[in-house]
Order: structure tokens, then sequence, then C-alpha cells
């Protein structure tokens, strides 16, 4: 018998996952797989039907993967139908006529440092004078912050017409719309509270609405019990998955101690409640496994938690693994915890193909693999007869099960590495029982205020504990190993070494032990190759900073960024446009200077000259014009330069540079205007002058 007969969920996802990826990537074509997704069902509902039971098991294996190219396909056809639902693709040319449209919210409005940001769903679009059908998704963000809180089911009245993201413009930059496009937003919307009206409120689905009710009902009793904001905040996030509130230095703080996942409610959370729920209902024995009243109460406490937490994909996940348990339980069934797994990822990408690309799902769905198949593993290493000690060594078995299963995607998206993460989560999980269980008591006792209260202040106190404990191991040295890049590449070589390897201890075979060698050879190379081109690399980016000017000279693993004074100062903008790409080339010592300080500085000393700024890197001329020259240089014959910038709306027209100089590349940098740069950029082809704008055309990049 195959090992793969004990698991037909885990095939049917697989494939179904295979066949989303495939059409996501562009290895599928629509008409094609509509006519093969028709063809293949038919002849596999004939031969279900026509052949005899005999030839049926005889030809069970060519069926079976019949059915699951079957399976591949309707993966492919699924994400082709959420694209063509939701991109609004089909109204692209209609958008530029967009005066005004009717939009409804589908969420609660979030408040941000500068502005509300709620999405909403365009039911009417005004073009050309006429109020038409229209459709799509739209992040709308109001720049008010007064703004009147708009609430899931409002009806608004946008003016204006939404644009439609953009792709990253500078490299390695984080990609904004393909995470909008796992919720179906393609469109963004920036107005002022005066370009909006809220018309009424018609909630789209009145469940939703209900359930949004409860949450901001939860929040607001939080919120009310919990007078420090910190403490606050850290709650509101742990018990509801509300995480507007929290600031920056608390992100980085549980970041840095490995303990982030105790924000976000996920499997850890619902786990909690699952045994809370157990225990007050559960009875003697099995008795959830004849009483059908104490089932529908579990499932229903499950899926109360998992609406008013905002139904995340984490929280999904974990809510339908365990309602399939206990289903399993009541009829008496043996539940695999792989097909349970497989059938509620399934289930989710039905609803959401895109949810495959999102960190917190396959964060998810590979932290509870790594507790199902590795944490039993890594525990039997030792035994320990004293029962504290085998509690911790069990907590401590759980959390490297989770770091080696997630450790390469985390390191692939975040960039970094907790060290400390197995004393952190010694304390923060066994609170994160104690916070979650005390805070679902506060809501569930609110109406009685005697015993409500002393429960929220021993919730205080205990979360106050808790942030001084995660402040002080963030704090250690070497907490967080940080700036670690892998590119998708080198990620498939780790998972593929480390799926190999666990294979080749389970089944003894030396095949797998020769391919998981192979994998770690080329992960050797690649890091290799790696090294030595960031060792010998030379170039210049300069960067698409809407209204400012950031040039990055390269030589090697060092950088010397120039930017204006007002960027220097603004980490967020560092972080966001420059950093990723500093990475992505290795950079291990970056030296930052404004333009003013680049003139004296050893690193790369730029010289004023006739109202310019030139400088020489790796034998390469550069000029910068950033105001309105005196007089310009005054020269004999042109002058030969490798790359002339032009920032600041320092010029309006390109004809006194013609007689000037003879230019490798004319640079428009993102401090112009837009008008203006465009205006530049279109004399410049008429002067047959190599151009490149950074507004239009996104950062540029030289090596050599």
């Amino acid at each position: 018998m195959s090992p793969w007969s004990s698991f037909p969920l885990v095939r049917i996802s697989l494939a179904f996952a295979s066949g989303i990826l495939a059409a996501y990537y562009g290895a599928a074509n629509y008409w094609v797989v509509i006519v093969s997704l028709g063809l293949s069902l038919g002849a596999y509902l004939l031969i279900i039907i026509f052949l005899s039971r005999p030839a049926f098991y005889q030809w069970s294996p060519g069926l079976g993967l019949l059915g699951l190219g079957c399976i591949f396909l309707l993966g492919c056809w699924s994400l082709f139908t959420y694209q063509e639902r939701y991109t609004w693709d089909s109204l692209t040319h209609q958008l530029q006529d967009t005066e005004a449209y009717l939009a409804t919210a589908i969420e609660d409005a979030q408040e941000k440092e500068s502005s509300h940001r709620v999405t909403v769903v365009i039911s009417q679009a005004r073009m050309q004078g006429k109020w038409q059908r229209s459709q799509g998704r739209v992040r709308l963000y109001i720049a008010s912050p007064t703004f009147a809180e708009i609430k899931y089911g409002d009806v608004l009245l946008v003016l204006g017409q939404p644009q439609a993201i953009a792709a990253p413009i500078n490299p390695h930059a984080f990609d904004h719309r393909a995470w909008l496009r796992q919720d179906g937003i393609c469109y963004q919307h920036f107005i002022h509270k005066s370009s909006t009206k809220k018309l009424y409120n018609a909630p789209p689905n009145y469940l939703r609405a209900l359930v949004l009710q409860m949450r901001r009902y939860c929040s607001r009793i939080l919120a009310q019990s919990i007078s420090k904001k910190r403490e606050q905040a850290v709650i509101l996030a742990l018990v509801l998955g509300t995480k507007d509130e929290l600031d920056l230095a608390t992100k980085v703080a549980y970041a840095s101690a490995g303990t982030m996942h105790v924000l976000a409610v996920s499997g850890l959370h619902v786990g909690v409640l699952y045994g809370l729920l157990r225990a007050l209902l559960g009875g003697p024995g099995n008795a959830l496994r004849t009483n059908w009243w104490r089932t529908i109460l579990l499932l229903a406490g499950l899926w109360i938690y998992a609406c008013i937490t905002g139904l995340a994909p984490s929280v999904l996940r974990a809510t339908l693994m365990f309602s399939l348990v206990v289903v399993a339980r009541l009829l008496g069934r043996a539940s695999n915890i792989y097909n349970t797994l497989a059938g509620s990822a399934f289930m989710l990408l039905l609803g959401n193909p895109y949810w495959i690309f999102s960190v917190g799902f396959q964060l998810s769905y590979l932290a509870i693999l790594g507790i199902v198949y590795l944490q039993p593993k890594i525990y039997r290493w030792i035994e320990l007869k004293n029962v504290l000690l085998r509690q911790l060594w069990r907590l401590t078995a759980v959390s490297l099960a989770v770091q080696l299963a997630t450790a390469p995607i985390s390191l692939y998206y975040f960039h970094q590495f907790p060290t400390y993460f197995i004393v952190a989560n010694w304390v923060v999980v066994p609170a994160t029982f104690l916070m979650l269980s005390l805070g679902l008591a506060v809501l569930l006792t609110s109406f009685w205020p005697d015993l409500s209260t002393p429960l929220a202040w021993l919730l205080a106190q205990l979360t106050w504990l808790v942030n001084q404990f995660v402040e002080q191991v963030s704090s250690l040295p070497l907490s967080a190993l940080e700036d670690i890049y892998l590119d998708i590449p080198t990620l498939l070589l780790w998972y593929g070494l480390l799926v190999t390897l666990l294979t080749f201890l389970q089944r003894k075979r030396i095949l797998y032990l020769v391919i998981a060698t192979g994998a770690a050879l080329s992960l050797c190379v690649r890091t290799t190759q790696a090294f030595l081109q960031h060792q010998k690399q030379q170039g210049v980016i300069f960067y698409n900073i809407h209204g400012y000017q950031a040039v990055n000279f390269i030589r090697g693993p060092t950088s010397t960024l120039c930017t204006d004074e007002r960027l220097l100062a603004h980490e967020k903008q560092y972080t966001y446009h420059i950093k990723p790409s500093q990475l992505a080339m290795g950079i291990r010592h970056s030296h930052r200077y404004s333009f003013q300080e680049a003139v004296s500085s050893p690193d790369f000393p730029l010289q004023v000259w006739a109202g310019c700024s030139i400088g020489v890197w790796g034998q390469k001329k550069f000029i910068f014009i950033d105001g309105p020259p005196v007089h310009g240089p005054w020269l004999t014959q042109k002058m030969y330069v490798d790359f002339l910038v032009i920032e600041a709306n320092a010029l309006t027209s390109l004809e006194p540079l013609l007689s000037k100089f003879e230019i490798g590349v004319l640079i428009i940098g993102a401090s112009n205007k837009k008008q203006l740069a465009l205006r530049l950029s279109v004399e410049a082809d008429q002067l047959n002058l190599p151009c490149h704008s950074l507004h239009q055309q996104g950062a540029f990049q030289a090596y050599w």
C-alpha cells in the first residue's frame, strides 16, 4: 500500500495548491485550463460510471492521477476566477473618466498615524456625467485625524478617482500591490475628509455586521477595564487580534524576543480556548462523543471567538482544524491530524486562493506542522522524571519545533532571527494562557463589576510583568541576528535540505541522504557565489522616493548613501525604500550623509563647482544640479559626464546643458515636481538625450 493512501486530503490539497501556483506564475492558460478541466472531469465521470468493478480496482492508480489532475486544474481555475472577480482589469479603461463613486465599507475603519484606512467595495461610479453600475475593491485613505468613525456597512459618496496600486518602484522593496491583492484590492484612493460623505448604513452581510458589533463591544470593555495604554494595546492584540494600538517599540521588543506570535491571534489562542471549553463542557470521560449539545456549544464558542477576532487565516485554520477534530470525536472516528490540517487549508484556499501567498497563512501551517511532526521527536531526546522539568522540556521542544519549521521563511520575510526565543517562551507562553483566560473572564463578567474589576487589575499587572520581561530579553546583547537575506531559490534549498534530512531519519534510505547532501552543497555554492559577487560589486542606485533625493554609491560590501537632510532624519522612509536593496546586495557597512555633509566626507567627497556638485566614484563622473546655478561652469569645450542629475526643480529647460556637457545618462530626480519631471523627460526625448525619469520609470541602477 502506498504511504500516501492514508492521506487523501493531503494529496488533494497539494494538487489544488500546485494549480494555484501554476496559474499565478503564468504556467497555465485560462482557456487551456477550462477545456482541459471539462475534458478531464468528463473522462473521470464516464470511467467511474461504465468501468466494471474489477477493472476499476485494476486502473485505480491511473484514476487517482486523473482525479488529482482535475483538482490541479480546479486550483488554476479558482485563481483565474478570483482574479476576474476582484482585479477590476476589465474596467481599467473606465477609471480615467471616474468623477465620483458610491462605495460600501466592508470593514471597520482603522486609525493610523495621520489618516483613517478602510476597504470599500464600489457599487456605482459617475463617468462623463452619468452614473452607472461598477465594481471593485478600493483601499481608502482619509487624511483627517478628526474624521468620524466609519463602520462596516457604511455607504460613502467619494469624489475623485481611485488609482491602480503601482508595482514596487525601488529594488527589492516590499510589494504592497501583491500584499493587497491577497484580499482582492487592486486600487487605492487618498482623499481628504471634504471629499467624502457618509450617506447611510446598509451592511452587505448582517451576520458579519453583528459579529463586528460584538467585536467593538468587546474592545470597548477591555479598553475601559485597562487604563494603561501599553498594557491595553497588548491585551487587545492578544485577546481580540486588534493590533492598531500597538506602538513600534512594543512590536520590535516582542519580535526581537521571538514572542511576536502571542500578539497575533492564532492556533495558540484557539487551542487555549478549546482546552478551556472542553474543561467546562466536556464532562467526565468521553462525554463529548455522546452529547450533541456539548459539541454544538463547543463549536459555537470556537466560531464566535474566530468571528470576533476578525476571521484571520491563522484563526480560520485553527478553528477549522479543531472543529474537524471535535466532529470526528463525536462520530467516533479517528482523526488524522495531517488530513485535518490539509482539509482546513483546502477549505480556506477554496474561499480565497490568494491566501496561499499570505505570510500569516504560511507561517501558521508551517508552525503547526512543526509541532505535530517534530515536537514529539524532539521531546523524546531527553527523559525527565521531575514533573516541572518535564513540562519545561515539553515547552522547549515546542519552541524548537516551531523555530525549526519556520526559521527559513521567517528569515526570508523578516531578515532576523531571535536568539533567546527558548528562554522568552518559557515565560511568555504560559503567561499567554493566563492572560487570554483572564481577558475572556473580564469579557464574560463585565456585567458584574465586583468580579470583573479585580480580574482586570490582575490582567493588567500580569501584562505589565510580561512586557517588562520581554523588554529585558530584547535588550540583551545579540537578542536578534539581523540583516539576514534569503532569496527564493535559497529558501527552497533550505526547506529541501530540512525535508530530505527528516525523511532520511524516518526511512533510513541512503537516497535521501544523497539528496540532502546535494541540497547542502548547493547552498554552499550559492552562498559562496553571493559572497564573491558582493565583494567585487561596484555601482550606483538612484532611488525613487517622492519628494526626496537619495543616491547610494556601492563598492563591495560597503555603501555610501547621500540624501537630502529631510530624508536623513526619516528612518521609516529609509527602512521601507532603501534598506531592502542593501540587504539583497550584502551591504555590511553603510555610511549615510546629507549632500552638504558629503562635501567634506572621506567616503565620497563632493565638490561645489559653479553652483553644482561634482564628484567621482569608481571612475564615473557625477554632477548634481539641485539648485539654480549662479552661473554655469566656464568651459573651453564640452565636458563628458557619466551621470548628470537634476533635482529640486533646479532647471525648467535642458537647453543650457547642451552647450556645456556631453551626457552619458540624464537622471531626473524624484524631488522634482511631477509635471516638471514629465516636461523635462519629453524634452530629453526630443533632443535624443539618454534620460531616466525616476517619477515615470522608478529607481535607476547601474553597475560596472
